[in-house]
């Protein structure tokens, strides 16, 4: 995970991980962006510090103000990269 978002290892063809470093939108403080998506989105962590919850992978909507949850670890969110990869080359 810490070679995607150090662009260490590059994604080709997905719009949806852009590097962050050229670009700054508000955030609401509880998430922590780690890409920029290609529809006004971001795509990171949400941490929730008010409880035991473990921190989360989500997609926050810039023109919405919504915070969708995507996995739950690394593991998952890793296989969606992969899927969307493969969707990608079979389209």
């Amino acid at each position: 995970m810490k070679k995607l978002i150090y662009q260490k290892v590059k994604i080709p063809n997905l719009d949806d991980y852009n590097s962050l470093s050229d670009y700054w939108y508000p955030r609401p403080p509880c998430f922590i962006p780690l890409f920029l998506g290609s529809v006004a989105s971001h795509k990171g962590v949400v941490n929730h510090f008010f409880c035991d919850r473990k921190p989360t992978f989500a997609k926050y909507s810039l023109e919405k103000g919504l915070i969708t949850e995507i996995a739950r670890n690394s593991k998952p969110w890793i296989t969606l990269i992969v899927l969307e990869l493969i969707t990608l080359k079979e389209a």
